[in-house]
């Protein structure tokens, strides 16, 4: 026998995955409107970042359990067979694209930019613990240092504010 859900929990759950689905698609759909802009009108620096093509695959997984949470949670009724597949293919497919998907579009992107004569600048890069996030693609060597000294300001003043105490 089923378990009957209140209508707050009802509304707030599938509620959070539509806007963290939405969320996740909008970021994608920025930053790749944003990386393709750059590449097209030639700027003097491009920025490639692995989080927005992240963001797609994660999307697409919360995706399926937006769907899972419409029939369990608002309908409150067991999901058809061929609806349940649906949804682990999209788990499964996020999953692929959360961990494929960057690297390609990288490996894609870092060849079209490279033909266009920019270079990697790697005075400039960010890492995480496990890899490296952002990629900093520059036309001279100018713009490289231009980046080094904003990203090195920033984090200094950060880190300034800490002991000084200023917001």
């Amino acid at each position: 026998m089923r378990e009957i859900l209140s209508l707050k929990y009802r509304v707030t759950y599938p509620l959070v995955i539509f806007l963290l689905c939405l969320g996740g698609f909008i970021i994608f759909s920025v930053g790749a409107i944003s990386l393709v802009t750059d590449i097209m009108m030639s700027r003097e620096m491009v920025l490639f970042k692995k989080i927005v093509f992240v963001a797609f695959g994660s999307s697409l997984a919360l995706l399926g359990f937006l769907w899972q949470a419409y029939y369990e949670v608002i309908k409150q009724i067991n999901m058809p067979k061929h609806i349940a597949a649906i949804v682990v293919r999209l788990w499964l497919s996020g999953v692929v694209i959360m961990v494929v998907l960057p690297f390609a579009a990288h490996f894609f992107v870092k060849n079209i930019i490279y033909d266009k004569g920019y270079y990697y600048c790697s005075e400039a890069r960010y890492e995480s613990l496990k890899s490296q996030i952002n990629f900093y693609y520059v036309k001279d060597e100018k713009v490289c240092l231009d980046v080094v000294a904003e990203k090195s300001r920033s984090f200094t003043e950060k880190v300034s504010d800490l002991f000084t105490g200023d917001e």
